[in-house]
């Protein structure tokens, strides 16, 4: 008896065992992620000697690392691919819309030869001039996209070869066009500032810091996408279509530099934008569309 009792207790341990082992227990934590660092992006507009701007001889001297061929579609003998977005998977789609992060001060543009002042600095040292920034009726035309890229070989020794500006310029300049931008300046800032993306190392357009719908600010990184830089753009409090200058001095220095309807010290990059507007039209532009020339530069502008 004894031992049956014995037998039957060692047998309730033994099956006790194994239920408890099939209990599943709490899962682990997942590992915590890693946030993503913003980079640091240096922009052309910061320095603006010219036409050592031109010639990039003050660009940053680390070359870009090459970008690797694509490994699942390759592009077409016909020409390039557009670049995806990274937020969508296709090309701003996202933006279609209406913007989701920024809001538009102006959405409407402007025909009109907005004002300017002497601290806009032309091309030639001299002059200043107004550009109509917000006329989405001045295109870019293939011929003077090729020209331009062209162009870049020589000017850009160390960028061209990564250049979107191919690849990309349709789409920059379709939402130009729906948010009421200029597509051919919005082009040559590109250009200006990162050889249209071909420096990997600085924003596409130069656009730093985006101002959200809540009034805070967001660092954009060196890599955020051509679409991203415009949405970025196209929420600028400064972009104002009566004044070329008030943005081209918020967008070099920030809102204290502009004092009393002028700008607290000459705009140098300004000389970029003008000669890649100039060079892509080739001259054969609307005359809403043509740049306005004045004498009496500020004399800070720079003459080279």
């Amino acid at each position: 008896m004894n031992n049956r009792v014995i037998l039957v207790i060692i047998a309730l341990v033994i099956g006790g065992t194994l239920v408890i082992g099939l209990i599943p227990g709490n899962p682990a934590p997942p590992p915590s992620s890693v946030p993503n660092t913003q980079l640091n992006s240096p922009t052309f507009s910061r320095i603006y000697n010219l036409p050592s701007l031109i010639g990039m001889a003050i660009w940053p001297t680390a070359t870009p690392s090459p970008i690797p061929p694509p490994t699942t579609t390759p592009i077409p003998t016909g020409g390039p691919q557009p670049t995806t977005d990274p937020i969508t998977g296709g090309n701003c789609s996202w933006m279609d819309n209406g913007l989701p992060n920024v809001k538009e001060y102006y959405p409407n543009g402007g025909t009109a030869m907005p004002a300017t002042t002497k601290e806009v600095c032309a091309f030639n040292g001299t002059s200043y001039y107004s550009l109509p920034f917000r006329n989405a009726n001045c295109q870019a035309a293939q011929t003077g996209i090729t020209n331009a890229y062209n162009k870049m070989k020589t000017y850009y020794p160390a960028y061209w070869q990564t250049t979107k500006l191919l690849q990309d310029w349709k789409t920059v300049q379709q939402y130009a066009i729906k948010y009421n931008f200029n597509p051919l300046f919005l082009i040559s800032l590109w250009i200006e500032e990162s050889a249209a993306g071909g420096a990997t190392q600085a924003t596409k357009l130069g656009c730093d810091y985006r101002r959200n719908r809540d009034n805070t600010y967001t660092k954009m990184a060196a890599n955020s996408s051509i679409c991203e830089q415009m949405e970025c753009h196209f929420g600028l409090q400064s972009a104002y279509p009566g004044n070329y200058a008030l943005w081209a001095c918020n967008y070099r220095y920030g809102a204290n530099y502009w004092v009393n309807n002028k700008c607290q010290d000459a705009i140098g990059f300004t000389k970029g934008i003008e000669f890649w507007y100039n060079y892509i039209s080739g001259g054969n532009l609307p005359a809403g569309c043509k740049i306005q020339y004045f004498p009496g530069a500020d004399s800070r502008c720079p003459s080279k």
